[in-house]
């Protein structure tokens, strides 16, 4: 398991283009972008395939990221670091991750 804190790469807004979001994936070692919110609350994910899929049905490169991303991620949360390590094995693939939120919404981290 890998613990991301500086987590500038992986993460995008809601309203950054598809096309942005890609070159920040291509950039990176992970498939996968985390999506906040102007208030810095996580809004969604968005992994390589979405956007494939997204692409695939029509989508601009130049919408927003945030009409593909998954807006119901599996999470974590930093007061249970026991089920964070659950869930994260319970995730498989190329794009295994989970994003661990603050109480009050805000990305604390992100376990790969």
């Amino acid at each position: 398991m890998i613990r991301l804190s500086n987590f500038a790469d992986y993460r995008s807004g809601v309203n950054d283009s598809v096309r942005d979001v890609l070159k920040r994936i291509n950039a990176s070692p992970y498939l996968f972008q985390v999506i906040t919110a102007a208030d810095g609350r996580l809004a969604g994910t968005v992994t390589d395939g979405d956007l494939r899929r997204a692409i695939l049905s029509d989508v601009s490169l130049n919408d927003p990221a945030g009409i593909c991303m998954n807006t119901n991620p599996i999470t974590g949360s930093v007061s249970d670091p026991d089920g964070n390590q659950l869930k994260l094995s319970k995730l498989y693939g190329h794009a295994a991750f989970l994003p661990v939120l603050n109480e009050d919404g805000t990305l604390a981290e992100i376990l790969v």
